[in-house]
């Protein structure tokens, strides 16, 4: 039953990936919230489908939920040239003024809320000017930074509760969350 879900896995990530492509411009149709949807629950399903836990499986189902989630970051990061949502315009105007001046202090008609993010906004400014990438794609490096680092996430529940499959889950929830 496990290579069966494995092969429908692919099939349904692979057709997730195809209806993104296909969609118009600035949207992602609903059948692409429906292939995710069934990728996530046949991932879901395959983890508590594991008897026993080796190191290859355990690191292909990292790897199919890295997959899953970079997926669907991108396609919400990337639906459109400009950012959506007041929060991702505020963290890019945070990231300008802080490359435009040279500082990291705040204008007065800035908010203060976004200044607990400060190292956030460095690696933004870092991944910028290295790579020679938009503040847009700088912020969306750092979403695949976030990604990558729930594999910590999975360390600390594993060493908790010893229970790999809580661990899986516990990773692809908070991937899936954020």
């Amino acid at each position: 039953y496990i290579k069966i879900i494995d092969i429908i896995w692919w099939l349904f990530i692979v057709t997730t990936a195809f209806i993104y492509y296909l969609s118009e411009m600035y949207t992602r149709h609903y059948l692409f919230f429906i292939f995710a949807t069934l990728s996530a629950t046949f991932l879901f399903v395959r983890l508590f489908m594991i008897k026993f836990e080796t190191k290859a499986s355990v690191l292909y189902l990292t790897i199919q939920i890295f997959i899953l989630s970079i997926l669907i970051r991108s396609t919400a990061y990337f639906v459109s040239p400009y950012y959506i949502g007041s929060d991702p315009w505020a963290h890019a105007e945070y990231i300008n003024y802080f490359m435009n001046f040279h500082a990291l202090t705040v204008p007065t008609g800035f908010s203060s809320y976004y200044l607990s993010y400060t190292m956030s906004h460095l690696i933004s400014i870092e991944t910028s000017l290295l790579s020679n990438l938009s503040i847009h794609e700088a912020l969306f490096v750092l979403s695949i930074i976030l990604t990558f680092s729930t594999i910590f996430v999975f360390l600390i529940v594993i060493l908790l509760t010893g229970n790999c499959n809580i661990a899986l889950l516990s990773m692809l929830l908070l991937n899936l969350a954020d």
